[in-house]
């Protein structure tokens, strides 16, 4: 429900399992994704594609879905702006080398205030600890935002290599 959503964001600043999408919906749009990236040179996305739902209607649609816009209206309120959107993809390391993505925090380089942003991430495949999924500090968000440093590992995703360092 969504009063549990909006408390487990406001104690972890996360919340995960949302009930967004079917499973047939989410078949469909996997498929329509590997249409796209059958399309790319090398049958592959090399990097983070920006904005991918200017392109693809189908990807706009699922950002505006009913059932994800509820969810982030719960936490953030009626007053909800698509910022951007982006497309990460993580293939095996011996497909495409050891890439990463640094722990970082989105608000951190969007110039947003106040400091109250949701990012929605939507799995197409099953994550998890043996594919690289998404991680989270739980409470990190109530200690605003971190430093970033450049990363000192090399393959880090990220735009600008920035890494926030979680060991002292």
């Amino acid at each position: 429900d969504m009063d549990k959503l909006t408390s487990s964001w406001e104690k972890v600043g996360f919340r995960d399992a949302a009930d967004v999408c079917s499973s047939q919906e989410m078949s469909l749009v996997k498929h329509q994704l590997d249409q796209v990236e059958k399309a790319q040179p090398e049958g592959k996305f090399l990097n983070p594609v920006l904005n991918p739902h200017l392109e693809h209607p189908f990807l706009a649609a699922l950002c505006l879905k009913e059932s994800l816009l509820n969810v982030v209206e719960s936490i953030l309120g009626p007053d909800i702006v698509l910022l951007s959107t982006t497309l990460f993809t993580k293939y095996p390391a011996q497909a495409v080398g050891p890439k990463y993505v640094g722990a970082h925090q989105d608000l951190k380089y969007w110039g947003l205030y106040p400091h109250k942003e949701v990012t929605a991430w939507l799995a197409l495949d099953r994550a998890g600890p043996h594919n690289g999924s998404l991680c989270f500090l739980p409470g990190s968000h109530k200690e605003g935002l971190m430093d970033h440093m450049q990363g000192d590992r090399e393959n880090n995703i990220l735009q600008e290599n920035q890494d926030i360092p979680l060991t002292g």
